[in-house]
């Protein structure tokens, strides 16, 4: 929420992109989803459950600002094993040691 208000005084475009929303059960969430959505130019869902309840939750007039997209991940270029133990030497993980990610 603090983005759309620094983007909205700056008067900057505000884009949510290909993010996934809900559920909305609590009525604040509602309230501050459609508060944020006043300041959004642009609002991307990466799954149609997300686009769905934004879509019923939105006014009408805010609903053009919404669009159904792919997730950002499929769009990024593989890299190769080589690749990867170099980046994890570059910040010392040792390389034969088994990892666990989290994002």
């Amino acid at each position: 929420m603090m983005h759309g208000l620094c983007a909205n005084a700056l008067k900057k475009p505000f884009v949510l992109l290909a993010q996934t929303f809900g559920p909305f059960r609590i009525k604040s969430r509602q309230w501050m989803m459609r508060l944020v959505a006043k300041w959004v130019t642009l609002i991307t869902t990466r799954d149609k459950d997300s686009f769905n309840q934004l879509s019923a939750l939105l006014k009408e007039e805010q609903k053009n600002k919404l669009h159904l997209t792919a997730d950002m991940a499929f769009l990024m270029r593989s890299i190769t094993e080589k690749e990867v133990k170099n980046i994890l030497m570059k910040v010392s993980i040792p390389v034969n040691n088994k990892i666990l990610g989290v994002s």
